[in-house]
């Protein structure tokens, strides 16, 4: 090309001149830092954020455990208490139950009924239900005892010629029971004794001397180990049964006042006595 033709291009530096050393601009531009404005306000980076959230839900999550163990212990603390509530009642109750060991009901043999608090507690009032051979014949109130008090509490009706069985009943507490063995008495009667009329006592051959419509008083007597006699009946010569209650005067025997038929002079006399638990022997 001719350089007269074109005057300019000999004003131009080449683009890369083989002996610059300075890097070129465009290159420091690319590898710089950007520069921060003084003035500007530094704003939070997104991953700031985004860890805060992430701290929150853990702290929550401490506050419910935290929560939940302290209504847990509260639950135990009760729950102890409740324990040992129920424990020290029963203790106490225990303490205030009733010594039936050492609390008795008696019936005596003429059937008065009484308690007694040998215990050393004192006890409440209540009721005593009395039974004779398992039948209810009474009911009694018992009062409030203080250690070592007894009471007597009424009087029952008992039989008096047969075996039997009692039992006393609390309504409360307690109960106590016995029976009594009645055995058969023994019993007899004596022999026939004749009598006149002032209670002199006849022989046989004053009565075989005694002539008609003579007053003859016929007696008989019974001993027992126990009951009673109340009664007696004579026979004489084997005529009819006549039952008398009429007692001698300060004697047990029985007599039948009878008066001499016209030839009569022996006599066949048949006695018998009344005892309240045998009968007639």
């Amino acid at each position: 090309m001719d350089p007269a033709a074109n005057p300019t291009s000999t004003l131009n530096p080449p683009a890369f001149p083989a002996t610059d050393a300075t890097p070129p601009v465009f290159q420091t531009i690319e590898t710089a830092d950007p520069v921060t404005p003084p003035s500007s306000t530094p704003t939070a980076p997104p991953s700031d954020s985004t860890s805060n959230v992430v701290e929150a839900s853990p702290k929550g999550k401490g506050n419910r455990k935290r929560i939940l163990a302290a209504l847990a212990i509260l639950l135990m603390i009760v729950g102890i208490g409740a324990g040992v509530f129920l424990v020290r009642n029963q203790e106490i109750s225990r303490s205030s139950a009733w010594d039936c060991s050492l609390y008795s009901f008696t019936v005596s043999e003429n059937g008065t009924v009484t308690v007694a608090n040998g215990s050393s507690r004192d006890e409440p009032q209540q009721q005593a239900q009395v039974y004779v051979n398992n039948n209810l014949v009474d009911t009694f109130n018992v009062p409030a005892l203080e250690s070592g008090e007894g009471a007597t509490l009424g009087t029952i009706s008992l039989p008096t010629d047969q075996s039997y069985s009692w039992r006393i009943e609390g309504t409360k507490d307690c109960r106590d029971s016995g029976q009594s063995e009645v055995s058969e008495p023994s019993v007899s009667c004596s022999a026939v004794v004749a009598y006149d009329e002032d209670w002199s006592q006849l022989s046989a051959a004053q009565l075989s001397a005694l002539s008609k419509s003579d007053i003859v008083r016929f007696a008989v007597s019974g001993t027992a180990t126990s009951g009673t006699f109340d009664r007696a009946r004579f026979s004489i010569n084997g005529g009819p049964s006549t039952e008398v209650t009429d007692k001698r005067p300060g004697s047990e025997e029985f007599y039948y006042e009878y008066e001499i038929p016209t030839g009569t002079t022996n006599f066949a006399v048949s006695a018998e006595i009344f005892h309240n638990s045998v009968g007639w022997f």
